[in-house]
């Protein structure tokens, strides 16, 4: 009878942190929608300038660098953040308001970069706060690192299916882990999707419907597949070149400057091409809607230039995901390839965005759990094919810092 009691309150435990995970989520989500809303609507309703982003990029990095000199840093890396949890190392910081400030300010000010690292170390740091005052927890605090972790990106990316397959893969679970996750997961969605239908929030990842698919889109199927791979492979050429120039530059200068310069080049970049702004998750809805306006070469430039920019943000103290901008990129990039080479823009787009997100991450069911929030399950056959023959492709030979979501 005790030990049915003990089971009882600690999968109630669960439930209830799965609804404050969801708490954590939406507010976040809600709070970084009303502030670039007033930042990038309200006030250029008022005030005019040709040059705005520049403007509000360069505060956005004076805030950002001014925060970290008096604070330190307070947000780790997603790489970093799971290499700390799988080691039992601390965070950076365990102050949970400077931690939601610090994720918050660049996501406000147009950053290039997703909402999912500072989110991820938000809950981390609730988890350990939370097994201070609830024992139960305290024996299984690392693997509730995980189950906050995956509840995080079940939220975000709205997909249930992907926050219960994703732990199976895991090379650290057990059975309780396993179900105090879907018990968590539970909690989580319900009250996630209760305050997106009655409150308001925002709607996740757009569709990419309409699928003509031809004997001649299948001829290109693997010549798209080497295409995405390339673009991977470009991804984390990128990301290992950034941080080679921002370890040296922040070695030479302060943090403050390195701040600086990421919001100069985002605001430079976005003066020009305003798509390049923010995580990408609005812009994707935008491209898919009026791809036929822009050109071909365009819609490719925007997307490269955004890998880039991706990454430059990140490395210049801009922390954040690169996830929403990479799925952005490829769907820009695959858009422009259906102009060009004529195919249906729902195939074009899935293969390349699933070939550079097998690259990226190297996991190729986190991949298709991830893309099948986008597209159509005609499209999954291909989904799993891009992802599989990019995951093989080697890129040991960039010696990348490139971390996967799969380690949570």
């Amino acid at each position: 009878m005790i030990s049915l009691k003990k089971e009882l309150t600690y999968y109630s435990g669960c439930f209830i942190m799965g609804l404050i995970f969801a708490f954590i989520v939406w507010l976040f989500l809600i709070v970084m929608t009303y502030g670039v809303s007033i930042v990038w609507h309200f006030i250029p309703n008022i005030f005019t300038f040709k040059i705005y982003p520049l403007i509000i990029c360069l505060i956005g990095g004076v805030i950002l660098g001014l925060i970290k000199i008096k604070y330190g840093e307070s947000l780790d890396l997603m790489g970093d953040l799971f290499k700390k949890i799988k080691n039992k190392e601390k965070l950076h910081s365990e102050n949970i308001i400077l931690m939601s400030v610090s994720a918050l300010v660049p996501m406000i000010f147009g950053g290039s970069i997703g909402p999912e690292a500072g989110l991820c170390c938000v809950i981390v740091v609730l988890c350990m706060w939370i097994s201070k005052y609830m024992t139960f927890f305290n024996k299984n605090i690392y693997g509730f690192y995980d189950i906050g972790i995956n509840s995080v990106f079940t939220l975000i990316f709205l997909s249930p299916i992907y926050g219960l397959v994703t732990p199976v893969t895991s090379e650290t679970n057990t059975k309780k882990k396993l179900f105090s996750n879907i018990v968590c997961l539970v909690g989580a969605v319900i009250l996630f999707y209760f305050l997106l239908t009655y409150v308001g929030g925002i709607a996740g990842l757009p569709r990419v419907e309409s699928y003509n698919i031809s004997n001649f889109e299948r001829i290109w199927g693997i010549p798209l597949i080497f295409i995405g791979s390339m673009l991977g492979i470009l991804y984390l050429i990128f990301e290992k070149y950034c941080g080679i120039f921002f370890n040296k530059f922040k070695s030479k200068y302060n943090i403050l400057i390195s701040c600086i310069l990421g919001g100069l080049l985002l605001g430079i970049i976005g003066t020009f091409f305003p798509l390049t702004l923010f995580s990408g998750e609005e812009n994707m809805r935008i491209i898919l809607e009026t791809y036929l306006m822009y050109s071909p070469v365009f819609l490719i430039g925007i997307g490269i230039i955004k890998l880039f920019l991706t990454h430059f943000c990140i490395k210049s103290g801009w922390i954040g995901g690169p996830f929403f901008p990479t799925i952005f990129c490829g769907i820009s990039i695959g858009c422009g390839l259906s102009m060009i080479l004529g195919l249906d823009i729902a195939f074009t787009v899935s293969i390349v965005t699933a070939a550079l997100l097998g690259v990226s991450l190297k996991k190729p069911l986190i991949v298709v759990l991830i893309l099948l929030l986008c597209f159509n399950i005609r499209i999954i056959p291909w989904l799993i094919i891009a992802a599989l023959i990019s995951y093989l492709i080697p890129t040991d030979w960039i010696n990348s810092e490139n971390r996967d979501i799969a380690n949570s």
